[in-house]
C-alpha cells in the first residue's frame, strides 16, 4: 500500500501525523520512506511510543543522510546526497532563471547520491 507523503517539518508534528495516518492503519505499513531524515527521527520516536521495533515491525528510510546521523541516528537507512551539492545546484537554477529560462522548462538537476543502508532497513 502506498500512502501520500506527509508535509511535516518537526519531529513532534511527525509523531502526531504518523499516529493518525500511518501507524494506526490496518494493516500497518511494513516500511515508511520519509522525505528527509528529520521526519524519520519523528517516525522512529512514534514507533518506540507504540512499542514497535525498527526494523522488525516497521522499516524506516530517510533521505539526505543528515550529517548528525553519525551521533543521533546511526540506525537510520537513508539516501545520501552530499550537502555541498545543494547550493551549487540551486545557484544554477537561479542563474538559468536570470538568463531567461522560463518556469515551464526543465529544471531537473541530478545530484550524486548513494544508499546508506543501516539497521533500520
Amino acid at each position: 500500500v502506498v500512502h501520500r507523503a506527509l508535509d511535516l517539518t518537526t519531529g513532534e508534528e511527525v509523531a502526531v501525523k504518523l499516529e493518525r495516518r500511518l501507524l494506526d492503519l490496518e494493516p500497518r505499513p511494513r516500511a515508511i520512506f520519509c522525505g528527509n531524515d528529520l521526519i524519520a527521527y519523528g517516525a522512529y520516536r512514534r514507533c518506540r511510543e507504540l512499542d514497535l521495533r525498527v526494523p522488525d515491525d516497521v522499516a524506516l528510510f530517510g533521505f539526505d543522510d543528515n550529517p548528525l546521523n553519525e551521533w543521533l541516528a546511526p540506525w537510520l537507512s537513508t539516501i545520501h546526497v552530499p550537502y555541498d551539492s545543494f547550493g551549487p545546484a540551486t545557484a544554477q537554477i537561479v542563474h538559468d532563471l536570470d538568463r531567461g529560462k522560463t518556469v515551464g522548462e526543465n529544471f531537473e538537476i541530478l545530484l550524486p547520491y548513494r544508499s546508506a543502508l543501516r539497521v533500520s532497513a
